[in-house]
């Protein structure tokens, strides 16, 4: 392939998809060295693509996203910039591996129907994805699913009747798609319900004789339920489809019940997914969430501690000693020598792999030192480093001060959670600092979450009116406070390990939440692990989050 620089900073290195929209290349950023994908949409096409509609996408984070970072025009065509995704999609899926099983296809259903929800949720309009077909879709090496090329989604508005052109991919698309009506909600639910049915059965919508079979005529070991499902959302009346998503979730969810009861108590799974969670001021907490997701979950986490002034993440973690060893040989904080690394091109392996402190297997921690010369300084732009943390870690978590706002972290994570004290001025602080963030960086109230933190029944403001503050849908739950626990703080001892030994519930109820427990079988290897290592019998945990 012809080298080619775009924008003065792109180089394309492969071709990795075609479509009618246009031509998506594999390119790397020369100046950072990072892997982006970039889609080239010529002038041709770009009569059926709404730049403003990319704009809002670009406010848009979720994990099953990618993010787009950038669009430009040079030559005519215009270029959209989004992340790279590592993985395969469901159509060379199929062809490598044959079609799936039932299990399978309800845990693809409910990831794609989570992010189909995030889209059909959005203020003031919904968004409509129009495109779901198998090879939109990215398996990631976690299991996880991205949804990708967003080139012909588009709000939902009341006042439109019909779509104004025929955008869509025959034999996925609903038959509104052909100007017979006005893409709504209903629509992706079509696609979808097409996609897993050509996922389940192998017979490819788009070659003839066109038609939908029942699936159990084409596979007969499938539950009359699964059928069902996909018969309703494939209906051509979208009046007789599911009307919303949680409506299909709900269906979804009642075979997967079923599942759990016919297979003796075998839990049924959610998938996991990648994320970045930006905690406010509490290192503590975060220290205890990194560990308890680095141990128990078995996830490749990493904790980045953006406090350059003041940072206690080495006292959290009792790692004190390693870090003044660590200091005296490279003469950088861990937090220095990651940024140092990446602007000089080296390999996320390696940047990671040599220069976080690991105390504990599945761990790295990035962190700066107590310095008073560095208050109010932002050594570097903490965005690129989180970046390239989340490229090569399954949980990324960065802990930020309250009084030192980085708006390019908050862009990047996925969530921000206040885990503060229940005291009325501390809860008031924390909400105005919240109100300020989502108000003046538009960061979306969605996405904060609100823990109790020391926790003291009886003395802190009652859980009823701190989920007033913050909403039930914000509220993760409460940190009781432990007298023994305080007791870990003054002594040489690992304490994160020590307090989820006394938190280990309220820990992995909070996990449930983001969906962390993932794959088959860790459930049981959680409850051996807890009774191995502490004794605890949990026979009466909610599993499913």
């Amino acid at each position: 392939m012809e080298e080619r620089l775009l924008d003065g900073k792109y180089k394309i290195i492969d071709k990795i998809g075609h479509g009618g929209m246009g031509t998506v290349y594999k390119a790397e950023n020369v100046k950072l060295q990072t892997y982006w994908a970039i889609k080239e949409i010529n002038s041709i096409n770009q009569k059926n693509i709404n730049v403003k509609e990319y704009d809002i996408l670009k406010k848009l984070n979720h994990p099953a996203l990618p993010r787009i970072f950038d669009i430009f025009e040079e030559n005519s065509n215009l270029y959209i910039v989004e992340d790279y995704i590592e993985g395969i999609n469901l159509k060379e899926f199929l062809k490598n591996n044959g079609t799936i099983d039932e299990k399978t296809a309800i845990d693809w259903f409910l990831q794609l129907c989570h992010v189909l929800k995030f889209l059909h949720e959005q203020k003031p309009n919904p968004i409509i994805y129009r495109d779901m077909k198998p090879s939109n879709i990215i398996l990631t090496d976690q299991g996880a699913l991205k949804l990708v090329d967003f080139g012909i989604a588009r709000e939902y508005k009341d006042t439109a009747s019909t779509d104004t052109v025929f955008i869509g991919s025959r034999g996925y698309a609903a038959p509104e798609q052909y100007g017979l009506g006005q893409s709504t909600p209903a629509t992706d639910i079509y696609s979808l319900g097409v996609t897993i049915y050509h996922l389940l059965t192998g017979h490819d919508p788009t070659t003839p004789p066109y038609k939908l079979r029942p699936v159990r005529e084409i596979k007969g070991n499938l539950s009359q339920e699964i059928e069902n499902i996909i018969i309703k959302c494939t209906q051509e009346d979208p009046g007789k489809r599911y009307q919303k998503i949680d409506e299909l979730i709900e269906a979804i969810n009642n075979i997967a019940s079923k599942e759990k009861r016919e297979t003796k108590g075998k839990p049924y799974y959610k998938s996991f997914r990648r994320l970045i969670l930006c905690v406010l001021d509490n290192t503590e907490f975060a220290s205890e969430l990194g560990w308890i997701i680095s141990k128990a979950a078995g996830l490749k986490t990493v904790i980045i501690d953006t406090s350059y002034f003041d940072s206690k993440l080495d006292i959290c973690m009792c790692i004190e000693r390693k870090l003044s060893r660590y200091v005296a040989e490279y003469g950088k904080s861990p937090l220095e020598v990651a940024y140092n690394m990446l602007t000089e091109g080296t390999d996320l392996h390696q940047i990671f792999e040599n220069s976080a402190l690991k105390p504990a297997k599945n761990l790295y921690i990035l962190c700066g030192l107590f310095n008073f010369e560095n208050t109010g300084k932002a050594p570097f732009e903490f965005d690129k480093l989180i970046d390239a943390a989340y490229k090569y870690h399954d949980m990324c978590i960065v802990i930020m001060d309250r009084n030192t706002i980085y708006e390019g972290i908050l862009k990047t994570s996925d969530y921000l959670i206040v885990a503060s004290e229940a005291n009325f001025d501390v809860v008031r602080q924390y909400k105005k600092v919240v109100d300020i963030i989502c108000k003046r960086l538009q960061y979306p109230i969605t996405q904060v979450k609100y823990a109790a933190f020391n926790y003291k029944k009886g003395i802190n403001l009652p859980l009823d009116i701190l989920k007033k503050v913050f909403s039930p849908k914000c509220f993760l739950g409460t940190i009781n406070y432990k007298p023994e626990r305080e007791l870990y703080k003054n002594k040489d001892a690992f304490y994160p390990d020590s307090a989820f030994k006394l938190l280990e519930e309220e820990y992995s109820g909070m996990l449930g939440q983001f969906n962390i427990i993932a794959k088959p079988g860790l459930t049981e290897k959680l409850k051996e692990f807890f009774r191995k290592n502490f004794g605890f019998r949990r026979e009466n945990l909610d599993w499913e989050g």
